[in-house]
């Protein structure tokens, strides 16, 4: 979502790393969670650390119709 991102922020802990799963499967349907309004500011050990916190919105705008060659 943001190049380069991961290199301005710290490495995973212990604790996050147990936590975390990633796994493949192919979809025939998917559904996601949403919410409103802006993230909360983290109140644990990452609300010291001098990284940007926030949302970076993603817009999906449809351009003008390329036809097919002949």
């Amino acid at each position: 979502m943001a190049p380069n991102r991961s290199a301005e922020c710290r490495a995973p802990n212990d604790k996050e790393l147990a936590a975390t799963q990633i796994i493949a499967f192919p979809l025939a349907e998917a559904s996601a969670k949403i919410r409103s309004g802006p993230p909360l500011a983290d109140e644990g050990d990452d609300a010291t650390l001098p990284y940007w916190a926030g949302v970076i919105p993603l817009v999906t705008t449809r351009g003008e119709p390329i036809p097919a060659l002949p």
